[in-house]
């Protein structure tokens, strides 16, 4: 039998035993820790500052893998606080020339992690979990531009690379449900918003960044 025929099984007994009052979410105080994947969607303007005066930008790539870890620990079953570290992937856009010359190319890449502080208010119900988190995030936002391109007054090809990042302090919000299927283990979803977090002269004024996540949660 196979793991996609077993999985509504799963879910729908999850479901049946909501109500017997098991739930991590009604728990006393307590640590717990969590893992999550899912992706990281950027803005699409990214600055193309610094190519060869030749590139033009191309086709943009603005979702990319993303995962996050955290460790946190629940004053009650309302409030907890949380450490996190969230790799948030990278956008690219690719440089093209508008004549159509296949010797003039690059791309430029902006990619987002850090280290993060939040508290999270729950609102526990049977062994399901809603919550709120806002905190900061100290963000290593990094640049990278690499291509080729035959300069006007040159007639050899020049390959041209530079790289940049900083360190900043920026916001982080998130709204997300767990629900929990023992008495330790717990299924999580959520949406972390990071405002303005690749902005800078990175992306022309525009930085928004979206990291939609699934995991596991476990409660010690």
């Amino acid at each position: 039998m196979t793991t996609r025929t077993l999985w509504p099984g799963v879910v729908l007994g999850s479901l049946m035993i909501g109500g017997i009052g098991t739930a991590v979410a009604e728990g006393d105080s307590g640590f717990y820790m969590e893992a999550d994947m899912g992706s990281g969607r950027y803005p699409k303007r990214l600055s193309i500052d610094g190519a060869a005066p030749l590139l033009t930008r191309g086709p943009t790539k603005q979702n990319d893998f993303a995962w996050a870890f955290a460790a946190g620990y629940h004053f009650n079953s309302y409030l907890a606080a949380e450490l996190g570290f969230a790799d948030l992937g990278a956008v690219t856009t690719k440089l093209v020339d508008a004549s159509g010359a296949t010797t003039n190319r690059g791309q430029v890449r902006v990619a987002a992690r850090g280290k993060s502080l939040s508290l999270l208010a729950h609102l526990p119900s049977g062994n399901w979990d809603p919550y709120f988190k806002a905190g900061l995030m100290q963000a290593v936002v990094s640049r990278r531009v690499d291509g080729q391109a035959v300069l006007l007054d040159e007639k050899e090809i020049q390959g041209f690379n530079y790289a940049q990042q900083h360190e900043s302090l920026k916001a982080v919000l998130g709204i997300g449900v767990r629900y929990a299927f023992t008495d330790q283990w717990a299924i999580n979803a959520a949406v972390d918003y990071y405002p303005g977090l690749a902005k800078d002269s990175f992306t022309n004024g525009v930085g928004d960044v979206i990291s939609p996540r699934v995991g596991f949660a476990y409660r010690f």
